[in-house]
C-alpha cells in the first residue's frame, strides 16, 4: 500500500500550464485528426461546453500518437509525480469515421496509451475517473493506481457514495479526499474530525491548501494522516466488513487475516430517530478470542450521551469476546449528526 499523498498545487498547475507548450512544439498534425464522430441523420452532437467540443478518438494512430507524446513530455519534463485521467465527455452514439461503432475500440486504445505511459514512468501515479459514477471499470485498473470515486468531497454525500463504491472496489484504490470547509459542491460547513474520518477508510489525502489551516486544525489533520498510516495495513489489506444502515448510521471495517485485529467506522448522518441506539454486530472477528475496544481517532465529537459502562468499554477497559461482538453487539452511544467513530480492536487471549 502507498502512503497517503496529496495532490501537490505545483505539481498539477505545472501539468496544465505546459500543456499547451508541449503541444505548441509538436508537429502541426492536429489539423488532419478525423472526427472523432461521424454525424447521422437527424443526429446533432452534443458539447459538453459552449464551445460544442468533441472526443477525439484515441482509435485513430495520429491522435493516439500525439497524445501520447505530449503527455511523455510533460512526464520527462517536469517534476511530476501524480496524474488524474479525467473523464468529463459521454461519447454519445460513438463511431468511427467509417461510421461503424467505436465505443469498445476507443477504451481498448485508452488502456494501451495508460499502459505504455505506465511503463514509461513507472513512479508516477495515475489517478482514473468515476465520471459521475459511470466509468469505474475493472478493465482500467490494471492501467491505473486509484479511482477518484466523486468530484463530489462533501464529507456527507461521500458516505453514501463511497458505501456503493465498496460494493464493487478495494479501498486501497478509492480516492478519498478531506476537503476545505464550507464544501465548494454543496457549500456545507464540517467539522474537520467528520472530514478525515470519512476520509480515513480509502486512498487518503487531502483536497485543500493546509497553509491555511489554523494551528490546531493542522495538529488534529496531521494526528488523522499518522493514523491512517499506523492502520493502512488492516485498512487496505484486511477482510472488508459491510455493515447495513440502520437509523441513518453507516459502519464499515477490515479485519486482519488472522483476526486479531480489526477496524471499524461508524458515521452518523442524520439524526437518530430512536433515543436509544440499536445493537451494533461486528462479525469477522475470532468468536474465541478477547477483544479489547479503543477510539484512537485525535479529536472526537462528543456523543449526545455516554454510560459509564460505554465509557469503560470504549475506553478499553473491559475485554469482550468476539462472539459476544457477533450475537449481542455493541450499544454504540447516541452520536450527533455528521459525527462519527473509529473503533479499533485488538485480541488479548483466547478462551
Amino acid at each position: 500500500p502507498r502512503s497517503a499523498r496529496t495532490c501537490a498545487p505545483s505539481a498539477a498547475s505545472g501539468l496544465v500550464a505546459r500543456s499547451a507548450d508541449v503541444l505548441g512544439r509538436l508537429p502541426p498534425t492536429s489539423s488532419s485528426w478525423p472526427p472523432a464522430t461521424r454525424t447521422a441523420v437527424g443526429y446533432q452532437p452534443v458539447g459538453t461546453k459552449p464551445s460544442g467540443r468533441l472526443v477525439a478518438t484515441s482509435r485513430n494512430v495520429t491522435a493516439n500518437i500525439e497524445a501520447e507524446r505530449a503527455k511523455d513530455a510533460l512526464l520527462r519534463d517536469n517534476a511530476i509525480s501524480y496524474f488524474k485521467w479525467d473523464m468529463n465527455r459521454d461519447l454519445v452514439a460513438a463511431s468511427g469515421v467509417n461510421g461503424k461503432p467505436a465505443y469498445h475500440g476507443q477504451v481498448q486504445a485508452l488502456y494501451a496509451l495508460l499502459a505504455r505511459l505506465r511503463a514509461a514512468h513507472p513512479d508516477v501515479e495515475i489517478e482514473t475517473c468515476a465520471s459521475g459514477g459511470g466509468r469505474i471499470d475493472f478493465g482500467v485498473l490494471p492501467f491505473t493506481h486509484r479511482v477518484w470515486t466523486s468530484d463530489c468531497t462533501d464529507a456527507t454525500e461521500r458516505v453514501r457514495i463511497q458505501r456503493g463504491y465498496s460494493r464493487f472496489f478495494p479501498p486501497e484504490l478509492m480516492g478519498a479526499h478531506v476537503s476545505n470547509s464550507p464544501g465548494h459542491q454543496t457549500a456545507r460547513r464540517h467539522s474537520l474530525s467528520w472530514r478525515a474520518a470519512v476520509a480515513f477508510f480509502g486512498h487518503m489525502g487531502m483536497e485543500m491548501d493546509p497553509r491555511h489551516l489554523a494551528a490546531d486544525e493542522a495538529a488534529e489533520l496531521t494526528g488523522w494522516f499518522a493514523l491512517h498510516k499506523r492502520l493502512r495495513h488492516i485498512l487496505h489489506s484486511g477482510a472488508f466488513i459491510g455493515f447495513d444502515e440502520v437509523d441513518h448510521r453507516h459502519a464499515r471495517g477490515a479485519v486482519s487475516a488472522d483476526k486479531n485485529h480489526a477496524v471499524v467506522g461508524i458515521y452518523q448522518t442524520q439524526s437518530q430517530s430512536h433515543k436509544s441506539s440499536a445493537p451494533f454486530y461486528v462479525h469477522g472477528l475470532n468468536p474465541k478470542a478477547q477483544y479489547r475496544i479503543t477510539l484512537p481517532q485525535p479529536a472526537l465529537n462528543p456523543a449526545k450521551m455516554w454510560s459509564a459502562g460505554q465509557l469503560a468499554l470504549l475506553g478499553g477497559q473491559i475485554v469482550v469476546s468476539g462472539e459476544l461482538l457477533a450475537k449481542i453487539g455493541l450499544i454504540v452511544p447516541e452520536l450527533k449528526p455528521e459525527s462519527a467513530l473509529i473503533l479499533e480492536f485488538n485480541a488479548v487471549r483466547e478462551f
